[in-house]
């Protein structure tokens, strides 16, 4: 039940930063939503799952821990998510000149 209204804030924070912004809305929509849902381990030994960057942010703040491990997901999923971004827009000026 969580992780449902997770997606639904996290969807509507998506589009509320992506409108102050109105050529780019799709492509701001989509980093911050990939920023907000990508998911890391809470602990090595257990299964729980909790958004990466907040878990990033705890580590830092709460624990004074500064450890790679919960931001490295978020790392290759913004990485990977640029890349697609590029070629997709790469394509849409490749294939729909005017």
């Amino acid at each position: 039940m969580f992780w449902v209204i997770y997606l639904f804030s996290a969807l509507y924070l998506s589009h509320l930063i992506a409108s102050l912004v109105k050529q780019n809305y799709i492509n701001i929509f989509i980093l911050v939503l990939v920023l907000c849902l990508t998911p890391s381990h809470t602990d090595v030994t257990k299964e729980a799952y909790a958004p990466s960057i907040f878990n990033f942010l705890y580590s830092i703040l709460f624990e004074q821990n500064f450890s790679t491990v919960p931001i490295r997901p978020l790392v290759l999923s913004i990485s990977a998510t640029l890349i697609v971004l590029l070629f997709v827009s790469l394509a849409k000026k490749i294939f729909f000149q005017r």
